[in-house]
């Protein structure tokens, strides 16, 4: 059985089934084939194919699942690299490739997700482990810069945690354990309750923090993909609201490097909405 992160599953009776399914029809099928008929998807290019899932004026089955919400969330990313590109002045070295590191990791994430629901038989389950951490690791560590609370000791117990869940989940990836997916967030809710004065202030923190609880209780709830049987959409909800939660992260880190943390915009989203205001006058 191959598990992805949202708990969707695959067996071989599953695949027997599917590659067992085609023959059956072409066998039962005598009537003569149309001059005119399409071609199949075996003849469809992979990448042609997500081409056709993205035409929303031409919505097909996959046009509500994951490939829109991966291309939304790259969407974010992006712009948090902008941001950071137009703060770069402003930063000090080892900053500007830490924060490029989290992006890069997010990007990794959408990229792995992306090509793990294309081909849809679960085969970037341990990546899409490995890049979990990985975000999550980074993110903390830069909570706890932001609160002076990142000394050696500490960075180094919540690299040895996080990669204790890590091992832990791929161990226990083709089971249904909640409990051990719940370790994967229990560092960064560990961090927001220990810091809960500053994360209350703040609008950007608050935003992330909320947009993380909300990533852990789809991602551990399967939602809506257990409840209802036409969506697929949980992991690309996971990897939407985790890239909305690293962009106010980011930005919120831009503005306090700035010393300027009560800002309501960085410079990025000050020449964006400057941008379309005139034009839309």
């Amino acid at each position: 059985m191959v598990r992805t992160r949202s708990g969707k599953s695959t067996n071989s009776e599953d695949k027997e089934q599917t590659t067992a399914s085609p023959m059956k029809s072409a066998s039962n099928s005598k009537s003569p084939r149309s001059k005119s008929s399409e071609p199949s998807n075996a003849d469809i290019s992979p990448w042609y194919q997500i081409l056709i899932d993205l035409y929303f004026w031409r919505p097909t089955d996959r046009i509500l699942e994951t490939y829109w919400l991966c291309l939304a969330a790259l969407i974010i990313v992006v712009l948090a690299a902008f941001s950071i590109a137009v703060e770069l002045n402003d930063f000090k070295f080892p900053d500007f490739y830490f924060l490029l590191m989290i992006v890069m990791v997010h990007i990794v994430d959408i990229g792995a997700n992306f090509r793990n629901e294309m081909k849809g038989n679960g085969h970037l389950t341990v990546l899409l482990l490995f890049t979990e951490s990985a975000m999550n690791l980074t993110e903390i560590y830069l909570v706890l810069f932001v609160f002076d609370q990142s000394s050696a000791v500490v960075l180094f117990a919540v690299a040895a945690f996080t990669g204790n869940v890590l091992l832990r989940n791929i161990k226990y990836r083709d089971d249904d354990k909640i409990s051990v997916r719940v370790l994967s967030y229990a560092l960064l809710l560990a961090c927001f309750a220990w810091n809960y004065d500053g994360f209350y202030k703040d609008v950007r923190l608050a935003i992330y923090a909320a947009n993380v609880c909300v990533a852990m209780l789809i991602d551990l709830c399967d939602f809506p993909d257990r409840y209802f049987d036409a969506l697929t959409v949980c992991e690309g909800l996971v990897v939407f609201t985790r890239s909305v939660a690293v962009y106010c992260l980011i930005t919120f880190y831009l503005l306090w490097q700035a010393g300027d943390a009560n800002a309501l915009h960085t410079k990025a989203e000050s020449n964006v909405l400057s941008f379309l205001q005139a034009h839309m006058r």
